[in-house]
Formats: structure tokens, C-alpha cells, sequence
């Protein structure tokens, strides 16, 4: 088996200037208020192993 060495460039440019987050409000009656930020944790890490 031959070991490859991992790619050293990177596949996109950095953006610049002004860079924005995102405030989200889970509300209401009834489940998933608790397993939505879960969710919104473990999505960059899954997009990262792709």
C-alpha cells in the first residue's frame, strides 16, 4: 500500500472584509428546541469529512 500525501494547497481563497454570523431563535411549543443546536454543532464537522 502506497501512503499519499495530503493535498497542501487549499481549494478556495479566504474572503475578504467584513465577515457576518448568524443569531438563530429556536421557540415555540413542542420538541427539538433542545437537539437543534446539536445539529447546528456537528454540521461543520460533518462538512469537514467530505
Amino acid at each position: 500500500m502506497q501512503i499519499e500525501t495530503p493535498p497542501s494547497e487549499k481549494p478556495y481563497e479566504k474572503p475578504e472584509g467584513e465577515r457576518r454570523g448568524i443569531v438563530i431563535v429556536n421557540t415555540g411549543d413542542g420538541k427539538g428546541k433542545s437537539t437543534a443546536p446539536s445539529a447546528w454543532r456537528c454540521a461543520p464537522m460533518a462538512a469537514a469529512r467530505r
